[in-house]
């Protein structure tokens, strides 16, 4: 389902998705649920929609990277080492302010 999803939705054919876990980022007007996925390789080009942005992100040109995005977090060393051992899953709740500032982290483990 989730390569069908990825298709419709980016026009990106993504190969062997291995399902890591989940972010749910809690903004005080309504919380976004992320599920976060591991893939091979992907072919074709992507494409956006109106209301979102589709996004690829190659994990070691981030970490090398000077500019870090906010999603980063999920990189850190303690996150990146479940993030790669498949026989783990996790759920990373991040808590924000009206000002979008991280106010809480909870990180689980399952």
């Amino acid at each position: 389902a989730i390569i069908r999803e990825y298709a419709e939705e980016t026009g990106l054919t993504i190969t062997n998705p291995i399902y890591r876990g989940v972010i749910n980022v809690v903004f005080p007007k309504g919380t976004f649920k992320l599920n976060t996925f591991i893939v091979d390789n992907y072919s074709g080009i992507m494409r956006t929609a109106e209301n979102h942005v589709p996004s690829l992100f190659d994990i070691n040109e981030i970490l090398n990277s000077d500019k870090r995005f906010a999603c980063t977090l999920m990189l850190e060393p303690f996150f990146r080492k479940v993030l790669l051992d498949v026989t783990k899953s996790f759920e990373l709740t991040v808590y924000t302010s009206e000002e979008e500032v991280v106010s809480k982290v909870i990180f689980e483990i399952k």
